[in-house]
């Protein structure tokens, strides 16, 4: 009889002796990351693994005849790296969750996903659900600072800005006027100081009670910050450029939630402000960040800034980019009060400008004097004489163009310079009014000058 040399199947459950080139990936292998359980990637398997959830297991190499499937060795760890710039190397997405590489032959790390923003809200109405009286226009300053909003009060360095906002602030606490004519409803006030140090607040604000005849305890609804030489940014820049808010100012906007205040100072731009200024997006952001205070506290916040060379030379008080002045409501210009020579006379002296308002008239001055650590009234009470602001800008504006070789016959002049964009909001009406009483004064006249071989009739300051 003949007999075969093929051997009998192995019986289920008897280990088989595998070839050595036989390679059998490890049952412990994590499905998700690719890592057994030594902590290494597994090597990439050029064949299907066996689907562990199916009664037919694929037949792997060796197999008995039949397609039984002997049972699977538990091999050695395989601790073979992948290779950098390998397509395994590569970041895998799995169930929300980003796997990537931290360093060869070791596990991949898992962080978690991009959480998409959430969507934005708006609130939509009707026009014509707006029945009814409409409501007042809120001042927290009438024709200056109006209230749930930002205004910007910018002023050279050393003119006494700082001092003049908390002047403001005591006004408030106390419940006097804090500029002639400029009575105040009273109120709390959080003041965030990042130029000006404790002992420093300390002597101006007994300086202000000592001129108000109270005492610095009478001061108490005063809240202040001292964030000299400290971080006091309020928003930090994202790579995409978007302005965030910091630590900081959730603490701030939790203290002003605790207060209530009906007036926030921040003191200055230069020192919370983290962009750049010349970025009309950043500079919209920043301030639309400040507006969430004044909306949701329903307070007037008013930011302290310095004006550039620029601004300060054409008297506009205006700095980096035109978003600063297009996003506020209500701008204000704190400057030292000069002759048409840029001659400061008197170095006490200081005027308030609008230089713009949404809700209210521009082209409002307050002249005031620096005496004994506070500004006081100028003489002449809290008469503001809109007359001589106008004069003032039409002398300018005709100096600034004859040094520019360009002069204006008198029946253009009004609307040419009411034009200008240093006219500072003055209308034809008020330059025409102005050019009159200049006239009548004997400040300006009426010159013959030739050009191009033609003679014309122009205005000219007189000596």
């Amino acid at each position: 009889m003949t007999t075969n040399n093929i051997p009998p199947p192995a019986p289920v459950g008897n280990p088989v002796a595998m070839p050595a080139s036989t390679v059998i990936p490890s049952m412990s292998v994590n499905p998700f990351t690719g890592d057994d359980d030594s902590g290494s990637p597994a090597r990439p398997m050029m064949q299907p693994a066996p689907n562990l959830h199916t009664s037919s297991p694929l037949p792997a190499a060796g197999a008995a005849p039949g397609g039984l499937h002997p049972p699977m060795m538990a091999p050695a760890p395989i601790t073979q790296q992948i290779p950098q710039g390998s397509p395994m190397a590569a970041p895998v997405v799995n169930m929300g969750i980003e796997q990537t590489p931290s360093s060869p032959g070791m596990p991949m790390a898992a962080t978690p996903a991009a959480v998409p923003p959430p969507p934005p809200i708006v609130e939509w109405f009707d026009g014509g659900d707006l029945r009814g009286a409409p409501p007042k226009s809120e001042w927290l300053v009438d024709e200056m600072i109006p209230m749930n909003t930002v205004t910007l009060m910018q002023g050279d360095g050393g003119t006494g800005k700082s001092l003049l906002a908390l002047q403001l602030a005591a006004a408030l606490s106390i419940g006097r006027p804090w500029l002639p004519g400029k009575w105040l409803v009273k109120g709390r006030t959080v003041y965030i100081s990042a130029e000006d140090d404790r002992s420093e607040l300390h002597r101006r604000l007994s300086a202000i009670a000592e001129f108000n005849h109270v005492n610095t305890t009478d001061f108490a609804g005063i809240t202040i910050a001292d964030l000299a030489s400290k971080d006091a940014l309020l928003a930090s820049v994202g790579k995409d450029g978007t302005l965030r808010p910091s630590p900081l100012f959730e603490l701030i906007n939790t203290k002003i939630a605790s207060i209530a205040p009906r007036l926030v100072v921040i003191d200055t731009l230069a020192d919370t402000y983290p962009g750049n200024e010349n970025d009309r997006a950043q500079a919209r952001q920043f301030i639309s960040l400040l507006r969430r205070i004044a909306m949701t506290h329903q307070c007037a916040v008013l930011l302290l800034a310095h004006p550039s060379l620029t601004g300060i030379s054409t008297g506009t008080g205006a700095s980096g980019s035109t978003g600063w002045n297009n996003s506020v409501r209500s701008r204000l210009y704190f400057e030292r009060i000069k002759d048409t020579y840029g001659i400061e006379s008197d170095p006490n002296a200081r005027r308030l400008k609008v230089m713009k308002s949404n809700y209210g008239r521009t082209g409002l001055e307050i002249p005031v004097s620096w005496k004994n650590g506070v500004f006081i009234a100028s003489q002449g009470g809290g008469n503001v004489d809109n007359n001589a602001h106008a004069e003032r800008v039409f002398l300018s504006l005709i100096e600034q163009l004859a040094g520019q070789d360009r002069y204006l016959n008198h029946n253009y002049a009004p609307k040419n310079l009411s034009e200008m964009p240093t006219s500072e909001g003055l209308t034809k009406k008020a330059m025409k009014d102005a050019m009159e009483r200049l006239f009548a004064n004997g400040k300006i006249g009426k010159r013959t000058i030739v050009e191009n071989k033609r003679s014309r009739s122009v205005i000219m300051i007189l000596p």
